[in-house]
């Protein structure tokens, strides 16, 4: 869906995917392994934990783009050709110039065909056999993925947003699996072009386009640089970000705009240069083939830091987890803090049509307007990312290993100041690795979550 904060007194715990802890660079809470060198870049920040990505968005898809038909030709001595009927799709392409008439010149091209709508997102609901029984935690880590406490595994887990029961899941070391029965079965996804790419490093941030979901994002964390796209299901892959515009190769998180499919928005684990103030963003609209660089404020924070991530809301709305909450309603052009003294970790949640929820390091945060947060009273604390599956709320610690009994939550849609422990029956009782990754499928009402070492879960919720 989707920062970190090292809490004073408490342990660096993770919200959106798998991402660095507080120390040094080369601290294996970074979620890497302890051998790691150092980042390139700027000086260590202090805190900051990597953060569980959620993943829900809506969107509707364009229409297909039809020719204007042609203009037909002008008569006389100097015809006028007629404009070309209108398109239909996303935009109509322009109408072929008239005919010459006899004896005039030739008649004035047709007119564009009119910009047609776009239309629903098609949406077909996979088989999805043998699921356990509501509440029970089973196990589906692709079995070529290797675990190695506590960090290395599964980090991400992504519904198919046009297919339910296809999921994919990225890892520290392994690269991109994607099942289409709902994890019962595997393939390893990026076996084409730069495949070994994503073998390298740990995708602990990934995003799948709602409209065209077929394509996916993915940054490798200590492995090669840059941002990698995919439009095939995982099995390519090609290089996104331009050289020479000041932004950092070391990609920190990646979102996509749930309101425009095309719009990204990325952070760097890293200090920018060329000009820029040490933390900037690039921001793309058309899907990474072009990109703009956007500055922020040095007053506000003077270096890159860890686990930090900007969301959209929509075009011009967006909040940036920099250990506090940040928000612009101007495209990134002006910043205020929206949060105050909260450590705000994670990717945010959507309830359909309702109220927003973001994890932080002393509770649950809600949101009317993504924008304007507060905290839920009796929310608890350490709670690192929340989604819901229409009836429950649930929300996640992730990164580090659980240091309490307990690491998964509950509470109603109707009563969100009443918090729970979640029983987990079947998930393993002492978890060796935190939750990184979390994503739902609503129409087999089942939740996925990435826990590193410890594998790839799902369980049905109700």
């Amino acid at each position: 869906m989707r920062g970190f904060a090292c809490r004073s007194g408490w342990l660096c715990v993770a919200i959106v995917i798998a991402g660095s802890a507080c120390g040094s660079e080369a601290d294996p809470a970074n979620a890497d392994d302890p051998s790691d060198s150092p980042g390139a870049g700027g000086a260590e920040s202090n805190g900051g934990a990597g953060a569980i990505q959620s993943s829900s968005m809506p969107g509707g898809a364009a229409g297909v783009a039809t020719s204007g038909t042609a203009g037909k030709g002008g008569t006389g001595q100097s015809g006028a050709g007629q404009s070309g009927a209108a398109g239909t799709g996303a935009s109509g392409n322009p109408g072929r110039g008239g005919a010459s008439g006899a004896g005039g010149s030739p008649g004035a091209g047709g007119q564009g065909g009119a910009a047609g709508g776009g239309g629903a997102v098609p949406h077909a609901t996979g088989k999805c056999d043998g699921l356990g029984a509501v509440g029970q935690w089973e196990n589906i880590t692709p079995p070529s993925v290797k675990l190695v406490p506590p960090y290395t595994g599964p980090v991400v887990a992504l519904e198919d947003p046009q297919t339910s029961g296809t999921i994919y899941t990225t890892t520290y070391g392994s690269g991109v699996f994607k099942s289409t029965d709902c994890g019962a079965t595997w393939i390893k996804a990026n076996t084409g072009r730069n495949g070994k790419q994503l073998d390298m490093g740990s995708i602990w941030s990934a995003v799948i386009d709602p409209v065209a979901s077929k394509t996916l994002y993915a940054l490798t964390g200590y492995g090669p640089s840059g941002l990698w796209k995919t439009t095939n299901g995982g099995v390519d892959w090609d290089p996104t970000l331009p050289n020479g515009t000041g932004m950092p190769g070391f990609v920190a998180r990646v979102t996509i705009d749930p309101t425009n499919h095309l719009h990204l928005i990325i952070n760097f684990h890293d200090n920018c240069t060329g000009g820029h103030t040490p933390v900037c963003m690039g921001e793309t609209k058309d899907g990474g083939a072009t990109w703009k660089v956007l500055d922020f404020p040095a007053s506000i924070k003077n270096g890159w830091g860890e686990g930090t991530s900007v969301m959209p809301i929509d075009d011009k709305h967006w909040i940036f987890e920099f250990w506090e909450l940040y928000a612009t309603s101007d495209g990134g052009v002006t910043w205020a803090r929206t949060s105050d003294g909260l450590a705000v970790q994670g990717s945010y949640f959507q309830q359909a049509g309702g109220a927003y929820y973001l994890g932080a390091a002393n509770g649950v945060l809600t949101s009317p307007d993504g924008i304007t947060w507060s905290r839920i009273p009796n929310s608890g604390g350490g709670h690192d990312a929340v989604i819901g599956d229409g009836t429950r709320l649930f929300a996640f610690d992730g990164f580090q290993p659980p240091s309490g009994p307990n690491a998964a939550w509950s509470a109603p849609y109707s009563d969100p100041t009443h918090w729970s422990a979640l029983a987990t029956p079947g998930l393993t009782s002492k978890l060796t690795a935190g939750f990184t990754g979390i994503d739902y499928d609503p129409d087999h009402h089942l939740l996925y979550a990435a826990i590193q070492a410890e594998g790839l879960w799902r369980m049905v919720t109700k």
